[in-house]
């Protein structure tokens, strides 16, 4: 029992031997580091039970006195009267490797998407100011005695420093959007007043 009656050759270059015989002379036991959910302890359980299976992750130790992380699996079978447990062995050193550069990249990506949700909040924060007092100054304008190409003028003013309050508005909803904070609320919609006034922002003075 915990013997190792036979290996192939990719075996033994896991752990570091020339030849499937040496890994043979092994004790099955020595080969696997203990963990702190108990890893080892299961499978070696699992070794000496006729019936069961076992599958998990353990660090697995060559003979020449490193080690490498592995996916481990365990089925019993039997041949000739004794039963065996045939185990498979795969190093996912690459895989947990890749596995901590994604989490790395996830977690850089989503330190960047903060930065740049801080900033356009700030940013838009920042420009209310003085666009309120250019939309107090226009209001203030549009109600004073203004000639017709004057009024003109004015409201095109007032309606481009809406249009401006709007796209800052827009700016904030999108940082509301990544933040996972968006209200929706349901309005009226007059797409006249809306193609009416994107025309007057471009339309010819005369």
């Amino acid at each position: 029992k915990g013997s190792i009656s036979h290996c192939n050759d990719q075996a033994a270059l896991l752990f570091a031997l020339s030849v499937s015989d040496k890994l043979e002379e092994q004790n099955l036991e020595s080969l696997f580091t203990p963990s702190i959910l108990g890893g080892k302890q299961y499978f070696m359980q699992t070794i000496f039970d006729p019936v069961k299976s076992w599958k998990g992750e353990l660090v697995c130790n060559r003979t020449n006195g490193t080690s490498f992380p592995a996916e481990v699996s365990m089925v019993a079978f039997s041949y000739g009267g004794i039963t065996y447990k045939k185990i498979s062995i795969m190093d996912i050193t690459e895989k947990n490797r890749m596995m901590h550069e994604l989490r790395v990249a996830k977690q850089r990506a989503e330190e960047s998407a903060e930065i740049k949700t801080r900033f356009l909040s700030n940013m838009s924060h920042e420009l209310r100011t003085p666009l309120n007092a250019v939309l107090g100054m226009a209001r203030l304008l549009t109600d004073s005695p203004l000639d017709r190409s004057q009024r003109e003028c004015a409201d095109t003013i007032l309606s481009s420093t809406h249009f401006l309050m709007d796209i800052i508005g827009e700016l904030l909803d999108f940082s509301r959007i990544e933040a996972g904070r968006l209200d929706l609320q349901n309005g009226i919609f007059r797409t006249r007043e809306v193609v009416e006034g994107a025309v007057q922002l471009f339309a010819e003075r005369t």
